[in-house]
């Protein structure tokens, strides 16, 4: 076989190995729809979740304040809550608490 004939057959060779690998991939692979959560499923906290924020924001975390707020707010609907705790992280500096007491 002369040399040119080696190389198509080798061309050949590959080309049905790459369609093969292809095929297996394409049916292999199972096609998985990934969805955004709700936003009550996105700002849930657990009651352990939930009381470690409040010894946090009891003790001065703005950050934790804020959170708690946007929990009672778009996951909990207590805006009574929501807006206690919007309030402590305005005290505690957080200026984007203001948007939040507005709504």
């Amino acid at each position: 076989m002369s040399a040119t004939g080696k190389r198509a057959r080798l061309v050949t060779i590959v080309s049905l190995a790459v369609i093969a690998i292809g095929w297996f991939l394409a049916t292999s692979v199972r096609w998985v729809q990934v969805t955004k959560p709700s936003t009550r499923e996105e700002y849930s906290l657990t009651e352990q979740e939930i009381h470690a924020l409040e010894v946090k924001a009891g003790t001065g975390e703005a950050d934790a304040a804020m959170r708690l707020g946007l929990y009672y707010r778009l996951s909990a609907g207590n805006n009574d809550k929501s807006k206690h705790w919007f309030l402590r992280a305005k005290e505690l500096g957080t200026s984007e608490a203001d948007s939040w007491l507005d709504e």
